[in-house]
Order: C-alpha cells, then structure tokens, then sequence
C-alpha cells in the first residue's frame, strides 16, 4: 500500500470518528463550547447552576442562615408503595418544587431518624458538616423519590379521575369527577356495563365481627 493510499485511509477514518462523536455527544460538545470558548462558565465549578440551598450553618459556631428564597416543606414520597418521608425545597417566587431530598424524621428515609421533638432549625443543623453531625444524621431519597418530582411538571400527568368506559383491557377511559368517584367507590352499582359490583356501603358492617 502507498504512503498516499495510507494517509488518505487515516485521514478517512479521523473525519468518521469525529463525525460519530459530533452526533454521539453533541450535547456535550455544545456544553463545552458554551462554557470555554464562549466563557459561559456555570455559576459554580463543583454545583453548577444548581439551585442555591436552602440553608448554610457556619462550621465554627454553627450559626444557622436560612435561604430567604425558598420553603422547605415535609410530605410522603408517592414513587412507590413504601411512603417514605420526603423533605422539599420549594421556590418561594415560583412555588415550584426545586428538589427532593430524605425526611430526616423518618425512619424509612433517615437512620438514625430524630425525635419527634427536634425543631426543625436543629433537624437543619443536623443535616450539616457542622461537628460532622451530617455523617452520622444523614438523610436522603432514593433514586425514584427523587424521580418523583416529574410527577409534578409531567404534562401527561393524570390531573383527574378516569373511568374505564370499555372492556377490560381497552384502554378506554373517561374523566370524571371526584364527586362520582366518591360516589362509586361508596355506592358500587353496575359501574362498567359488565356486571354489579358491591363497594364500601354493601359490605360496611359494624356488628359482625370479621374473625369471630
């Protein structure tokens, strides 16, 4: 083979391995030109442009400061059927949930969990590297309790009661109101043209004992 004949075939098999990488990792491509050759650099080299947090401790006397942008609020993770506690930030302009993070209260989310009894400026303190009492007080959610958040912005999100309206199976289906959920799921009836069905109120029994 001729020196020429080589280097075309190198040169041949550069431009490919480039052009696969362009499509490969254009989004990282893109990333990279926007924070090096343009200089826009996130705003922070480790966090990026990750919200602020909610909270900092000062590592000396443990002082702590609140983010005066943003609440944080405790609820149950409805990812999967454990419930685990879950603790949220929320931006206080936009009431849009900024993260999901461990309840450090409850046991399923934090282990050692605090008392009941902790305030929640101490709960923070806890959760810091003040007297690396973050080690010991750790507290997170896994990854679908932080996947959960979707569930919030997700624009197929069910926002509604659906109905099956055609055979089992279908995956025919039609809104409807909380009102004649309620009523459903109490009354029962012949709810899917396919038979009776007896509910809550057919089955409601306050005299006989269920394992006597």
């Amino acid at each position: 083979m001729s020196s020429s004949r080589r280097n075309f075939i190198k040169k041949a098999t550069a431009v490919g391995a480039a052009t696969a990488f362009g499509f490969g990792y254009s989004h990282t491509a893109n990333q990279m030109l926007k924070n090096v050759l343009l200089d826009d650099r996130p705003a922070d080299p480790i966090s990026g442009n990750a919200p602020k947090p909610e909270f900092s401790v000062d590592l000396k006397t443990g002082k702590l400061r609140l983010n005066p942008d943003q609440t944080v609020a405790y609820t149950m993770c409805m990812g999967c059927s454990t419930i685990c506690g879950v603790r949220v930030r929320i931006d206080k302009k936009t009431q849009k949930v900024l993260r999901v993070t461990g309840n450090p209260y409850h046991v399923l989310s934090s282990e050692p969990f605090l008392p009941y009894e902790t305030s929640v400026r101490d709960s923070f303190q806890a959760l810091s590297r003040y007297q690396e009492k973050g080690l010991r007080s750790r507290s997170t959610a896994c990854g679908r309790g932080n996947a959960v958040l979707d569930k919030l912005t997700n624009p197929d999100r069910v926002k509604v009661p659906l109905k099956r309206v055609g055979p089992r199976g279908s995956g025919m289906w039609a809104p409807i109101s909380f009102e004649q959920l309620v009523e459903e799921v109490v009354e029962g009836g012949n709810l899917f043209s396919d038979g009776q069905f007896d509910v809550l109120r057919a089955i409601r029994d306050l005299k006989i004992t269920l394992d006597p």
